[in-house]
């Protein structure tokens, strides 16, 4: 009240305000008041009201729009700025990937390993460099062709097969086929290979080499076989705890079995008929000095042996393995048990004889004398 008489004082007001009608809603009006002097000397105030409802709504709208403008402004600002961010992030990655790129690249140009991208109808896509290397072509007679145009015809179904497991998205390791060269050799290819849909990554290495390397030592084993086959000793290949490795025909002959019964046992469950170590194996003596032995036995089946016991040992000089050369002596110990019968019967004759008797060398050195010539004669069989 005091402020309304202090602006009729002053000389009216303007204002807004707001009023509950009795409808209940609330509305927005401006009120204008302007004061005078009536006759009589009283101060009196004419007053206009207006309904600004509408108008206030729409400034509140309309702040409320500048508000949601500004923020929107500040969101495109940081959405700019992280937009730039990103364009200087991507810009130095698009070095990074240009980088990458050429080291890959690089890598897949020049790896000693056959490269390949291919797909599942049988094309090369794309190729490395190895591949002139190893079959003569250049990438561009090579990339786009048929790669099964350059299989082994012996191979063929089998490069079939791997594709189509290729194809129904398995991967094909350690496959190996024969590639043919432009000089027309086929070389051995040993693939490792990754399927992606119709697209196949595959890395290939030339392995014709190791595979002659394999038949040629294949062959020198067989060569090997073969010889100790035809020997008449028994020839043992064994560890160190005298498990048999490997042994010819004629060690299983001479047990009455196969080789095959006895590659992996130990000898002296055969020839010894015990679990331990035979007491007279030479190689007690070849551990002990590093050096190969020679023993006689009689095994308990009567038969004697010859055993002669050699070490194998690697560069540090440890003794890895054994090799066993055993020959059966029976018959020339008989031999040489009777010879040496015969020598003692006939030196007991000859001793005993009437006449003196005597033996002497090319160059007329005595080499024996019997009882009767040392009496004759009146030295000592040593003197002599």
């Amino acid at each position: 009240e005091e402020e309304r008489r202090v602006k009729l004082g002053s000389g009216g007001f303007d204002s807004e305000a707001r009023f509950r009608l009795p409808s209940g809603e609330v509305r927005c009006y401006r009120l204008i008041s302007r004061p005078r002097r009536a006759g009589n000397g009283d101060i009196i105030a004419d007053g206009f009201e207006f309904d600004i409802t509408e108008k206030k709504q729409a400034e509140q709208d309309l702040i409320k729009k500048n508000e949601e403008i500004e923020a929107a402004n500040e969101e495109l600002q940081a959405a700019l700025e992280e937009m730039e961010a990103t364009n200087e992030a991507l810009t130095l990655s698009g070095r990074e990937l240009e980088e990458k790129t050429r080291e890959l690249d690089s890598y897949f140009n020049y790896a000693l390993d056959l490269f390949c991208i291919a797909d599942t109808d049988g094309h090369f896509r794309r190729l490395n460099l190895e591949w002139e290397k190893v079959l003569g072509y250049t990438i561009n007679e090579l990339e786009g062709a048929g790669f099964l145009d350059f299989v082994h015809p012996d191979d063929t179904d089998a490069t079939l097969a791997a594709v189509s497991d290729l194809d129904s998205q398995k991967e094909v390791l350690s496959f190996t086929n024969r590639y043919r060269r432009k000089d027309g050799e086929y070389r051995w290819l040993e693939w490792r290979s990754f399927p992606a849909g119709k697209l196949i990554y595959a890395a290939a290495r030339d392995i014709t080499d190791h595979i002659r390397n394999e038949e040629a030592l294949k062959e020198k084993e067989r060569a090997m076989k073969l010889i100790l086959d035809s020997i008449f000793e028994m020839f043992l290949f064994q560890d160190t705890d005298h498990r048999i490795i490997w042994t010819n025909r004629a060690a299983a002959e001479s047990l009455n079995i196969r080789i095959e019964d006895l590659v992996g046992k130990k000898c002296h469950e055969f020839w010894g008929q015990s679990e331990e170590e035979c007491g007279f194996c030479p190689f007690k003596v070849v551990r002990e000095t590093g050096l190969s032995h020679e023993a006689e036995t009689t095994t308990p089946d009567g038969r004697s042996w010859n055993i002669r016991g050699y070490p194998v040992k690697d560069e540090s000089g440890k003794i890895t393995n054994y090799v066993e050369v055993t020959s059966e002596i029976t018959e020339s110990k008989r031999t040489r048990e009777e010879l040496i019968q015969s020598e003692e019967k006939y030196r007991r004759i000859v001793d005993t004889a009437m006449e003196g008797i005597w033996q002497v060398d090319s160059e007329f050195r005595i080499i024996y004398v019997n009882r009767r010539m040392t009496l004759m004669l009146g030295y000592e069989e040593s003197e002599l």
